[in-house]
């Protein structure tokens, strides 16, 4: 998770910030969301989802701590998930193959 989290405060931030000197309890709804959608343009959703999961036991724990109202803390990690499967790298055809689709298609 110290990964994820590296990764987000460097998204955030611009890269000036890193996990440990980040101020995650500043973090509100939107600024959730508007990571989430970084992530899974970036990720895949099940990579952006795990990386999520850090970040709301983050945010859980500075709402223990005090640092966050219950209230910003539960609107901030209510985000709905993505999920859906990556699609298959594609290759280059051989040149046997482009000719089978053309004469298919002929």
């Amino acid at each position: 998770m110290r990964g994820a989290l590296k990764t987000i405060a460097q998204i955030v931030s611009g890269g000036e910030l890193d996990a440990v000197s980040f101020p995650w309890a500043e973090l509100r709804y939107q600024h959730t969301q508007a990571i989430y959608t970084r992530l899974s343009e970036k990720y895949a959703f099940s990579n952006a989802n795990k990386m999520m999961a850090g970040l709301s036991r983050v945010l859980e724990e500075a709402w223990k701590l005090g640092q966050m109202s219950a209230e910003d803390y539960h609107r901030a990690i209510t985000i709905e998930r993505k999920t859906g499967q990556r699609l298959l790298k594609s290759r280059a055809l051989s040149i046997g193959e482009v000719q089978a689709l053309f004469h298919v298609c002929a």
